[in-house]
């Protein structure tokens, strides 16, 4: 009997201890941790006197010990951890949940992220993006799909919370000019518990978020799938645009924003990308553009009661009180140009 119970008490012990030798993800893996618990645990109650505390004890001490060196190895010697559930991504990016900590695979390379506080760690282009009407075509069966998992969603600002908080709704094909869409707002993406500057964006930029599918709402009318851990990324698609300047013979000024006028021009426009087109002065209201970054290394020419910059598009003509008209290359009289009537 003896015999037999140090038998069990080493068999146990092989049966814990090989899996942490093979360093891959593998259920087996648990599956003989778990296996190794329960023979050891009938061999040392056997061997050991027989008291109801060791019988709760012993297995309860085995846990808590694999679980401190799974801990142990995944944080010193990279280690797949063992006591984790595995939620893939994407090809690259695989992600092991355990109780206080978090390991994610990207390509294969490892990151251990302690009591989740460092959130997505791979690189942006390790998940395919998806735009964000295909991904809200059919919320409930996304979220089925995408439960527990990062996403990479392209798509544009419906709102912003704060410093805290967006969402992003599904919205028409039709793009108008300003990056105008006609949102559905009855389905929605909203990203929870991020860090932003809410002068960084603006309803109707085209942004891109990675973030981690944790839950799906209906509020009011609307389906909700909530993003948390989440990062945003500017599109690149701002990093540069075409200008176009649209001139007509017409010499009338004409309001175009606010302070901002044309003479002999019936707009300007930075060209982004086929679907983002913006006018100028619309850009100069948001500050997404600026006067000074418009006439920098531009000699001012002083007139009277006015100066003027002679760009290579188009004049730029500063009157009193920040009025602004942009004006055609081809016009080069401005005499009275500041005190003409507009419409």
């Amino acid at each position: 009997m003896k015999k037999v119970n140090i038998f069990l008490i080493i068999l146990g012990f092989l049966f814990i201890l090989v899996p942490f030798l093979v360093n891959i993800y593998n259920l087996l893996r648990l599956l003989s941790i778990l296996i190794g618990i329960i023979i050891l645990s009938i061999g040392l109650i056997i061997y050991l006197p027989r008291k109801v505390i060791r019988t709760i004890f012993i297995p309860i001490f085995l846990i808590i010990c694999v679980c401190l060196l799974d801990f142990f190895l995944v944080n010193i010697f990279n280690y797949y951890p063992i006591i984790a559930v595995k939620h893939v991504s994407s090809s690259k990016v695989k992600v092991f949940n355990s109780l206080f900590y978090r390991v994610y695979s990207c390509n294969n390379d490892l990151i251990v992220d302690n009591n989740y506080k460092k959130g997505y760690q791979c690189g942006n282009d390790d998940i395919t993006k998806v735009n964000i009407n295909k991904f809200l075509e059919n919320p409930y069966e996304t979220y089925d799909e995408y439960h527990g998992k990062f996403v990479h969603i392209e798509g544009k600002v419906t709102m912003i919370v704060g410093s805290t908080g967006l969402s992003m709704s599904a919205y028409e094909d039709k793009i108008s000019v300003n990056g105008h869409v006609s949102f559905d707002h009855e389905k929605k993406v909203v990203v929870d518990n991020i860090k932003i500057n809410p002068s960084d964006y603006y309803v109707y930029d085209f942004i891109e978020v990675i973030g981690l599918v944790s839950s799906i709402k209906k509020v009011d009318d609307a389906i909700e799938i909530h993003l948390t851990e989440a990062k945003i990324i500017p599109s690149s698609i701002y990093d540069s645009y075409e200008l176009i300047v649209n001139e007509i013979d017409d010499q009338t000024i004409t309001k175009t924003e606010e302070k901002y006028f044309y003479m002999g021009l019936q707009g300007i426009y930075y060209r982004y990308d086929e679907n983002n087109i913006y006018e100028l002065p619309y850009l100069l209201l948001d500050k997404r553009e600026t006067i000074d970054n418009l006439i920098k290394n531009t000699k001012a020419i002083e007139e009277e009661k006015f100066s003027y910059y002679s760009l290579k598009d188009y004049t730029l003509v500063k009157c009193p009180k920040e009025k602004i008209i942009f004006v055609n290359k081809n016009i080069t009289d401005f005499e009275d140009i500041c005190s003409a009537n507009t419409n």
